[in-house]
């Protein structure tokens, strides 16, 4: 029997990949109630990070963004970021699937250590190929985030 066995490194770097797409992604959460609000990063930092989980931090956002772009209008903005947010949630229980799982391997593939409850959202047939389309999902959506602050940001900036 020729399997391969695992590779460390390769799920070191899905790892920390989606660690980095994750980051992002809540920072442009950030980003957007910090443009809806009108705050500089260091004022808008100073509340929003002092809520801890990131689930709070996007309820927290998405209730003043919802309030705030509603009163002027923006309904079809406030969809779609709620969209998005909804589907951030969604991935980040896959996300913490594979931060705070403790990795094992056997000869042919990687496994959670034994004693440890396996992570019900990681897909144990397949974790690398599970891993990479999360990458992936997590960077389309920072795109999607990015449009959606940049349209906030329109909406900010003083008319000529």
């Amino acid at each position: 029997d020729m399997r391969e066995m695992p590779d460390w490194n390769e799920l070191y770097s899905i790892v920390g990949q989606i660690a980095l797409a994750m980051n992002h992604n809540n920072w442009l959460v950030f980003e957007a109630l910090r443009l809806v609000l009108n705050m500089s990063r260091e004022d808008a930092s100073s509340f929003f990070y002092s809520l801890k989980s990131d689930s709070a931090q996007r309820d927290f956002a998405m209730a003043i963004i919802n309030d705030r772009l509603n009163a002027s209008g923006q309904s079809a903005l406030v969809s779609r970021l709620k969209t998005e947010l909804n589907e951030l949630g969604r991935l980040s229980g896959i996300r913490n699937g594979f931060i705070h799982t403790s990795w094992s391997a056997d000869e042919t593939k990687f496994v959670a250590t034994h004693g440890t409850v396996p992570h019900p959202k990681i897909d144990w047939d397949d974790p690398i190929k599970q891993g990479k389309a999360l990458i992936r999902e997590l960077w389309e959506m920072s795109h999607r985030l990015i449009e959606i602050c940049d349209e906030i940001e329109l909406l900010s900036s003083p008319k000529k």
